[in-house]
């Protein structure tokens, strides 16, 4: 845990990458590798705030995410005045895990399958950040990576075995925000890291991104579908000639198959009823 870290001298912060980067620390020359499994937390002071200053782009890049506490709801506040001190509280907490427990999840994390079109979805994310001219600077393949990642860590706590647009989507304020910075002010305001993530997303639908997302989707829905299921429905498509990327609702209300267009389609469509 490093503190205050946008406070922090050089050698303290030279410290913190050794330990992100290499998994060891070193002190009078003596290199100590850290424990498995291990994860490094700093914090840091909003900038606002007298002598703080803002962290290196290749050092913000490091970080996996960056997570903004705010200010707790009524009801958690009125449980911090009114309730014991958090600080005695630390010490009747119980473990909720093992650390093998933990190895053993990051290694199925890792197992969680990325389709090739999920893939396009992120390069044309990557993509924008860097040729719109919007950021100062595009997201960078690490930054790429652990948006991975981080997607495959949310399928997998969301019980799937292959990762959609949603999870990259969900994770992506946190992963990304701390990653780009705006160019410009926008109507005399600065966006920050969210808000930027935020316009990405909503881009997508205008360079491409839409359409790789409608394949990892589609992806998504042979590998749940029964397969008989998947048979009749491409066929269903496949006669009638007009492909519907819509799933699981009736094909012939939304005006992507014509009943009686011919005998192989009209027999389609029953068994896909």
């Amino acid at each position: 845990l490093a503190d205050e870290i946008n406070r922090a001298s050089p050698k303290t912060q030279s410290a913190l990458l050794e330990a992100m980067e290499e998994s060891q620390v070193s002190t009078d020359g003596l290199s100590r590798p850290l424990p498995q499994p291990f994860f490094v937390i700093a914090t840091q002071n909003p900038l606002h705030q007298v002598g703080t200053f803002p962290l290196p782009e290749s050092q913000l890049d490091r970080f996996l995410m960056c997570i903004s506490l705010g200010y707790p709801d009524r009801a958690a506040e009125r449980a911090l005045l009114s309730g014991e001190a958090r600080r005695d509280m630390l010490k009747t907490l119980a473990a909720v895990a093992r650390p093998a427990d933990l190895v053993s999840a990051q290694v199925e994390v890792k197992k969680v399958f990325v389709s090739a079109a999920l893939l396009d979805y992120v390069q044309a994310l990557m993509g924008h950040t860097r040729a719109s001219g919007k950021y100062a600077e595009g997201l960078s393949p690490r930054g790429g990576l652990a948006l991975l990642a981080a997607a495959r860590a949310w399928a997998w706590l969301d019980a799937r075995n292959h990762v959609i647009p949603e999870d990259v989507q969900n994770v992506m304020p946190a992963v990304a925000g701390h990653r780009l910075h705006a160019v410009s002010r926008d109507s005399g305001r600065a966006l920050h890291g969210k808000d930027l993530v935020s316009q990405l997303i909503g881009a997508a639908e205008r360079f491409g991104g839409a359409r790789h997302a409608r394949q990892a989707r589609a992806f998504d829905l042979r590998e749940t579908e029964p397969p008989h299921r998947e048979r009749w429905r491409l066929r269903w498509r496949r006669h009638n000639g007009r492909p519907c990327r819509r799933a699981r609702h009736d094909h012939r209300k939304c005006g992507c198959a014509r009943p009686g267009r011919n005998a192989a389609a009209t027999n389609a469509g029953r068994r896909h009823r």
